[in-house]
């Protein structure tokens, strides 16, 4: 039985898939989940491909992240970090590219 992967939840439209990479072990070595259509990714640090399917449909899960250390680049632009995985984000982004978390810029208007 095969664990269905939830969907992407940064509005892109793409599918998930899952993947193994080889390499040095500072660029990650294992198995990932990744959109099709957008950057979002899990780590390829998973030993299985199992786990990286349980991390993305976590990562997938409706949650909500409080963005950090929130800087005004210009009078329209501001910069922060997702709350969840530390991402740097900018406030055009509703959900974590990195992690999937929709983002909270509540407090920093």
């Amino acid at each position: 039985m095969s664990v269905e992967l939830k969907p992407v939840r940064c509005g892109c439209g793409g599918e998930a898939w899952t993947d193994y990479i080889i390499g040095e072990p500072s660029e990650g070595v294992g198995w990932f989940v990744c959109c099709k259509n957008c950057d979002i990714q899990t780590p390829a640090e998973y030993p299985t491909e199992a786990e990286a399917i349980e991390a993305w449909n976590r990562a997938m899960s409706e949650r909500t992240a409080k963005v950090e250390k929130v800087t005004r680049v210009s009078s329209v632009i501001r910069t922060g970090r997702c709350g969840d995985c530390g991402y740097d984000v900018i406030d055009s982004y509703k959900h974590c590219p990195n992690c999937g978390a929709k983002l909270d810029w509540s407090g920093h208007e």
